[in-house]
């Protein structure tokens, strides 16, 4: 089988994904890896086939001010976030897609898997499934989607425990999809629609959840926030770790 694996170009994506490589180079399949750069090498010492990134996608999240360098000048917080979501995540979602679409023309892959960052899926995944092959994405983080609690993700809030702490987080919650869920929406919006697909309505980290043909979470349950299970996600443990 071809498989078309793709990857934010940022450490803890690819890892995960380059263990996932090694099984399936092992059980003898071919995988073409789509990616930064910066990580040729690194891509190629396992035996899959490097294939890089278009430019405007083809950076280095390790030097997170080369891709957003306003964020330099912006203190922590919900405005920090925001920016970071639409220049690092939205603003390449054109090219990443415009790479997959040249990988898939060239290679002809059965499956794509990508990291649950890697944005440049969702036109496909909002289109036509008689035009793609599968797409199976994989959780390198906690699961994206909305928690039981009403609390926003990425703020590191405990699980809610009184219904005190449910009304402090849904301040919390309104004040954030304010700042950060609604604008990143649509800016993601107003780009798919370039693509002549979309709206969405869900944020952006949680609509590839739910719209993934399966999601594989790198990861147990007990590890997760209290919260509703999609059909569609597997909890498949940790890929084994590569050494250095």
């Amino acid at each position: 089988m071809k498989i078309l694996i793709a990857s934010t170009p940022a450490t803890g994506h690819l890892n995960p994904l380059l263990a996932i490589t090694r099984i399936l180079l092992a059980e003898g399949h071919e995988v073409i890896f789509l990616t930064g750069s910066a990580f040729h090498a690194c891509i190629e010492s396992t035996g899959a086939k490097f294939v890089a990134l278009p430019m405007r996608a083809d950076f280095d999240l390790r030097d997170i001010l080369s891709v957003a360098p306003e964020l330099k000048d912006i203190p922590p917080g919900l405005e920090w976030f925001r920016v970071a979501i639409e220049r690092i995540f939205i603003d390449a979602l054109p090219a990443q897609h415009q790479g997959l679409q040249q990988a898939l023309r060239e290679y002809q892959a059965d499956v794509i898997v990508g990291d649950d960052m890697f944005f440049g899926v969702l036109p496909m995944l909002l289109g036509p499934r008689s035009k793609r092959p599968p797409i199976a994405l994989c959780g390198t983080s906690f699961l994206h989607l909305a928690r039981e609690d009403g609390a926003p993700n990425f703020l590191g809030l405990p699980p809610a425990t009184t219904e005190e702490q449910r009304h402090q987080y849904a301040t919390i919650a309104r004040e954030y999809d304010e700042a950060v869920d609604q604008p990143s929406i649509r800016c993601l919006n107003k780009m798919l629609s370039t693509r002549g697909v979309g709206p969405v309505s869900v944020p952006l980290f949680h609509s590839v959840v739910e719209l993934a043909d399966a999601y594989m979470q790198l990861s147990v349950p007990s590890f997760e926030f209290p919260r509703q299970i999609p059909s569609s996600v597997n909890f498949v443990g940790t890929p084994p770790i590569i050494p250095g």
